[in-house]
C-alpha cells in the first residue's frame, strides 16, 4: 500500500505570510517618502528620527510601535500638515519593491501557477509592524486582500487625519495572526474568536500548509512559532547582508527555527523561488499524520 498524502478538498489553501520591512523591500516603509514629507529630508535625518523613538521607548518602557506612531504625529502638527489616510497612502507608491515582486511574471502570479499545479489554491498575507494605510498604496497591494493584510493602523477622524493608532503589531504580537490565518478569523474586530478552541481537522488553514517569510531576528518568534505547530519558514536578507549575517543565520538554521534562507530576490529562478517550490512540493506530498 503506498504512503497516503494529505486529504484536502479542490479549494485546500496554501497561505504565504510575509513580514514586510526587511522582506519585500530593504528599509522601513516610512523611509520613501513618508519621513522627508514630514520634515527628515535625508538618510541622517531619518536616522536621527528612529534613534530619537527607540530612545523614548527604552526611557519610558513604552511599544515602540506606539511611540513610533505617536512621533509620526507629532512630527507632522510640526509641519502644520494633518496626518491623513490619503497621504500615507500616496507614500506607499514611493516603496521601493524587492526584485520580481512587480510587472509581467511577477513572484505572485508565478507562485499562483506553482500551487495551482499541485492542486492548491495559494493565498498571501502581510504581517508587519508597519502602516496598514502605506501598505495599501504599494503596486502589491492588489494581491492582498485588505483583510489580509495585518498591520499597525490609526483611527481617523471624519476628514480622514490620523488621530491616534488604533493596531499596534510588534514582532511579539505578530504571533497571533499566524492563529488568525489557521482558523480563519481575519476580522479583527473579533478579540474572542481567536481564542476560542477550534478542532484542528476544521481550521480552514492548518499550519502544515502555512508559510512565514520574513526576514530575521525580530521575526525568530514568527519563525518558531510557525515552525512547531507544522509549518514552514524562510529567511530572507539583502544580498550584500548574507556574509555580515552568517552568524544570525546559522543559529536559526542550527536551532531549527527556518527551513532554508535566501537574498531578498523574489525574480524567476531565484533561490527564494527554487526553496518555495521545494515546501509547496513536500506539502502536496506529506503524509495525512504531517511533517
Amino acid at each position: 500500500m503506498g504512503r497516503q498524502t494529505r486529504k484536502k478538498t479542490d479549494s485546500a489553501e496554501i497561505a504565504i505570510a510575509y513580514d514586510f520591512d526587511g522582506t519585500l523591500c530593504d528599509q522601513p516603509m516610512q523611509n520613501y517618502r513618508l519621513l522627508p514629507e514630514l520634515g527628515y529630508p535625508d538618510a541622517a535625518a531619518i536616522e536621527r528620527f528612529w534613534q530619537r523613538s527607540n530612545r523614548i521607548a527604552r526611557q519610558e518602557k513604552a511599544d515602540p510601535i506606539c511611540v513610533y506612531m505617536h512621533e509620526l504625529l507629532a512630527a507632522a502638527e510640526r509641519r502644520g500638515r494633518p496626518l491623513t489616510r490619503n497621504l500615507l497612502e500616496r507614500c506607499g507608491k514611493a516603496v521601493q519593491l524587492r526584485p520580481g515582486l512587480t510587472g509581467r511574471g511577477n513572484w505572485f502570479a508565478r507562485t499562483a501557477k506553482m500551487a495551482a499545479g499541485r492542486g492548491y489554491r495559494l493565498r498571501h498575507y502581510i504581517i508587519s509592524s508597519g502602516l496598514a494605510e502605506i501598505i495599501a498604496g504599494t503596486e502589491i497591494a492588489k494581491w492582498f486582500a485588505p483583510d489580509r493584510i495585518f498591520a499597525s493602523a490609526y483611527l481617523y477622524d471624519s476628514a480622514g487625519r490620523a488621530q491616534a493608532p488604533a493596531w499596534t503589531i510588534n514582532h511579539t504580537t505578530k504571533t497571533q495572526f499566524l492563529f488568525r490565518i489557521n482558523k480563519g478569523i481575519l476580522d479583527l474586530g473579533n478579540d474572542s474568536g481567536i481564542n476560542n478552541y477550534v478542532p484542528e481537522p476544521i481550521r480552514p488553514v492548518p499550519f502544515s500548509r502555512i508559510i512565514f517569510i520574513g526576514d530575521g531576528a525580530t521575526d525568530i518568534p514568527c519563525f518558531s512559532i510557525v515552525r512547531k505547530q507544522g509549518g514552514f519558514a524562510l529567511a530572507v536578507f539583502a544580498a550584500d547582508a548574507l556574509a555580515a549575517s552568517h552568524d544570525q543565520i546559522t543559529g536559526l538554521i542550527n536551532d531549527k527555527r527556518i527551513d532554508g534562507v535566501a537574498g531578498g530576490d523574489f525574480r524567476a529562478g531565484s533561490t527564494l523561488e527554487r526553496l518555495l517550490g521545494r515546501i509547496i512540493d513536500e506539502i502536496a506530498t506529506a503524509p495525512a499524520t504531517g511533517r
